[in-house]
This record gives structure tokens, C-alpha cells and sequence, in this order.
């Protein structure tokens, strides 16, 4: 009588379906946000290498040094108004500015990133455009979350001191003669 209880029991597959589902279900689903996650990423870095680019422009061509209305603000605004996808840009985002010496030659020190949680907020930390025929030196960090940040891609990326992940870009160039 045992056996044939027990028999019966391990041949019922009745519910079989929800328990593989089970067992399944949360992998698929980590592996799916995962795979959204990083478009996502990769989504934020192109706008924000595009909107460094579009503001450099202005300052290789001399509009920016040509025009006294323009200010760091500006270029700030900037950048954040080519960033669409990052809440609260303006206050995420530390722009350096500077003139180098030669154009293979990085500023040593590191990139001050910071955000409008961290302690003296100052959103510029270098600010010199440089003169017409000068080698310019561009960097900016914008700090932003994840939406999944327990999973895949937020495991992998560093965090700053305030739980924000940083995207940083530079660009080097030479202003043009103006």
C-alpha cells in the first residue's frame, strides 16, 4: 500500500510545468534586465561623449572664448541638454577644463567626480578654454545610477562614495586660429 502511495506520487507530473518555471524563471529574468541594463549604459556614455563633443566644438572654433556671456554654467547646460536620459544632469556632472602642453600629454591627476550629494559641491574644477593655436583638455564626469544595480553590470561597475556610478569621457584638441 506503501508503495504504490509513493508510486503514484513520483509519476504525477501534474504541476511539473510551474516548478521548472520555478527554477528557470529567475535566471531568464536577471539575464533579460542584465542585458537591458548594459544598453542602457552604453546608451548614456554615447550621449554623453556626443554632448562633450558638440561643446567642444564651441571652444576649438573660439565661440566660447569669443563670447563673455558664455561661462562654465553654460557649458554645463550644455552638455546636459545633449544628455537626455540622466534625471538631474546638472547637478551630476563636474566639467575640467585646461590647457596642456602637448597634445599626448594627459593632466596626471585624476578625475574629480562629483555629484550635488558630495560635500562642496562645486561643478567646475578647472576652467581655462585656452587662447587661439592652444592645446585644449576637456573632461567631464557624470555620475548616474542603475537601475539594477544588484545584477550583472551593476556588480561590475566601480561605485563612487555616494552609490553612483561614473561615466567619464575627455577630449584633447588644438583650438583653431581665431
Amino acid at each position: 500500500m506503501k508503495n504504490k502511495s509513493m508510486h503514484k506520487l513520483l509519476s504525477d507530473r501534474s504541476g511539473i510545468a510551474a516548478v521548472e518555471f520555478a527554477l528557470v524563471a529567475p535566471i531568464f529574468f536577471a539575464l533579460i534586465f542584465s542585458i537591458f541594463e548594459a544598453g542602457w549604459v552604453i546608451t548614456k556614455i554615447a550621449l554623453v561623449e556626443n554632448a562633450v563633443e558638440k561643446t567642444a566644438r564651441g571652444i576649438y572654433t573660439g565661440a566660447v572664448q569669443n563670447n563673455t556671456s558664455i561661462t562654465p554654467d553654460t557649458l554645463i547646460q550644455d552638455i546636459c541638454d545633449g544628455i537626455v536620459v540622466i534625471s538631474d544632469c546638472s547637478e551630476n556632472v563636474t566639467l575640467d577644463v585646461r590647457t596642456i602642453m602637448y597634445l599626448g600629454v594627459q593632466p596626471s591627476d585624476d578625475v574629480v567626480c562629483r555629484d550635488s550629494s558630495s560635500p562642496g559641491f562645486n561643478p567646475v574644477t578647472i576652467y581655462d578654454p585656452g587662447a587661439s593655436s592652444e592645446i585644449t583638455f576637456i573632461r567631464v564626469c557624470v555620475t548616474t545610477e542603475l537601475f539594477t544595480p544588484f545584477l550583472g553590470l551593476g556588480l561590475a561597475l566601480p561605485k563612487n562614495a555616494n552609490d553612483r556610478y561614473e561615466i567619464v569621457t575627455s577630449l584633447a584638441f588644438a583650438n583653431e586660429p581665431f
